[in-house]
């Protein structure tokens, strides 16, 4: 055993699950490894798989073929890839589609205390790189966790938390657990729904997780408990139903996420607070709205610290989805407010607001129930979002004398900006007149990985600043590169003054690079900006957009400075495009 624990520092392996990603697995059989052994193998496996050490120690727990896989493992597996469809087909988001690749671990026992048992599941990633840890429940039991519908999809929720938000505060914390139950509800109702969220029933145990979880603790660990947590009622399993601030900072973070779960159950199936009669009663939903709004909020990066904080972030998602004047508004600030998560956002205005247009819009059937509701009680008035942007109101007369005022103006600006030195940015073609491929990464160049907080230090250092700063130090030498994508190479002059990048047709861009960038509609009119600054030696990228960047494979929403002496990978949507000096 102590020669395994070892190995496996050096292990990993790979099964295919559909054309555009892949899972690498491991199934360690029942063995019992600590939980430092198994990220271990997480930090190493994409430079050591393949290699003698593996093959001759560990070739027997490689299921990278799908051969010699335990039932349990498979099942695991199978739970892993239908999770993988749910966020891709109803979120739009795939944590291992491109670049990025994840490793199952399944089917083994954690031995960390000094004891061992298989009841957990986790997740873990950096840099392009994912874990998920997925324990076999009991080695005699036919079950493992993967039979919870809500456990490879709470894991790989996770996910879809850190690729947008980091935790900053406990209360950040325990609103990722939340948030991954959120998810694992939405998956199981989906799951169970004929995989159609458009269509998806709320049953009795949708909000019920862990329920195969309770039934390993009761027949092989002597438990007697009825869920790992109930989201409808947290209170039944001794977790907070509704907010305090001063208690918050003392209850663990699975436990506090309690508060927002039973908001979220709340702003879906609609009713009122289980055990504090707070006069409110909530108009669900359903449940693609409420999962969907999670996920915009997310993406959106609407920020958020504390729970309070989440509650108003839900509303101001609602709000630009559906329209300040919506039912969907007024439900979820009515389900947070129910749960002691009031309002900060001034009043509303009383007019309704009718030139509000929606930044995105979710079009969705309503969740229906299986078992009748109790009747609803009036609705309180919520305190929705103010639109801060409202109507303008111009006479004729003046209507003319601003559009004279403007196109003067317009012409102004061009005339100031056709005097000043464009940048030269040109295909270049071999002698054949073909343009040759891009610079491709060398994913295995080193010989050793370095940490994951290495990594993360060492090829980015983020910049906090604002998408609007502009270059105050003025012009300075330029440097010679050259801009590779999709197949064509451009060269170009980079200096201390920014180049935009996107799928607007006004960026100073040649024709053939705005086509190839204007085919990805996930990139942005204005996406980033990047400029060079040679006193230091460092290139600049800063997001210009809502959806970010990834730089190196790391994900940047505002700025980050790089020493330009090597080629530097910026993806914007789903196109990569690779800068090298010349």
């Amino acid at each position: 055993m102590r020669f395994l624990v070892a190995s496996l520092l050096l292990v990993a392996s790979v099964c295919t699950v559909a054309s555009d990603y892949k899972i690498y697995h491991l199934d360690l059989d029942g063995e019992c490894v600590d939980g430092e052994t198994v990220h271990g193998i997480w930090e190493l496996w994409a430079s050591s798989y393949g290699t003698s050490a593996f093959r001759e120690s560990l070739g027997d727990y490689d299921v990278t073929d799908g051969s010699g896989m335990s039932p349990k493992s498979r099942f695991a597996l199978e739970q892993l890839e239908l999770t993988v469809k749910f966020f891709e087909k109803e979120l739009d988001w795939n944590v291992i589609g491109g670049r990025e690749k994840i490793l199952l671990v399944s089917n083994f026992e954690s031995g960390d205390g000094g004891g061992c048992s298989g009841l957990n599941a986790f997740y873990n990633g950096y840099n392009g790189f994912h874990l998920m840890g997925i324990e076999l429940g009991h080695q005699n039991s036919r079950q493992s966790m993967a039979d919870d519908l809500d456990n490879a999809s709470h894991e790989y929720g996770h996910g879809y938390y850190r690729e947008y938000k980091r935790e900053q505060t406990h209360e950040d914390e325990a609103i990722n657990e939340s948030v991954a139950d959120m998810f694992g509800a939405a998956f199981k109702a989906w799951a169970q729904s004929g995989k159609n969220l458009s269509t998806t029933r709320i049953r009795e145990n949708t909000f019920w997780v862990g329920e195969v979880w309770a039934q390993l603790v009761n027949n092989y660990y002597g438990g007697n408990v009825q869920l790992m947590r109930d989201m409808t009622d947290p209170a039944s399993g001794g977790d907070p139903d509704y907010y305090d601030r001063r208690e918050a900072a003392n209850t663990e973070i699975h436990s506090l996420g309690g508060v927002t779960n039973l908001a979220f159950a709340l702003m879906a199936q609609g009713g009122t607070h289980p055990t504090h009669d707070t006069g409110i009663n909530v108009q669900g939903i359903g449940m693609e709205k409420s999962i969907k709004l999670v996920a915009y909020i997310l993406k959106h990066r609407i920020p958020f610290n504390s729970m309070p904080e989440f509650g108003d972030a839900m509303r101001k998602g609602a709000m630009r989805i559906h329209g300040r004047d919506s039912q969907e508004l007024r439900s979820v600030d009515a389900a947070f407010r129910a749960v002691g998560l009031n309002s900060s956002l001034p009043e509303p205005r009383q007019e309704p607001a009718t030139d509000t247009t929606p930044e995105e819009t979710v079009q969705e059937q309503g969740a229906q129930r299986e078992t009748p509701t109790a009747a609803p009680r009036p609705t309180v008035a919520p305190t929705p979002i103010p639109d801060t942007h409202g109507k303008l109101t111009i006479t004729g007369p003046t209507f003319i004398i601003v559009l004279l005022a403007g196109i003067s103006l317009i012409i102004a600006v061009v005339v100031i900006i056709a005097g000043r030195r464009t940048k030269s940015i040109m295909p270049i073609v071999d002698e054949a007149g073909q343009a040759p491929p891009p610079p491709g990464p060398n994913l295995y160049k080193k010989t050793s990985q370095p940490s994951a907080e290495k990594v993360a230090t060492e090829k980015i250092t983020p910049v906090k600043v604002v998408a609007t700063e502009k270059i105050s130090e003025g012009r300075s030498a330029a440097i010679e590169a050259v801009l590779a994508v999709g197949g064509q190479s451009f060269p170009l002059e980079l200096d201390a003054t920014q180049l935009i990048l996107g799928r607007s047709s006004e960026l100073d861009l040649p024709s053939k690079l705005l086509r190839l960038l204007g085919d990805d509609t996930y990139i942005s009119r204005k996406h980033c900006a990047i400029w060079y600054k040679s006193h230091t030696g460092e290139l600049y990228v800063q997001s210009v957009s809502d959806n970010g960047v990834t730089v190196n494979g790391n994900k940047v929403s505002g700025k980050a400075k790089l020493k330009f002496n090597r080629p530097i990978s910026i993806k914007m949507g789903k196109t990569t495009v690779d800068i090298s000096p010349a």
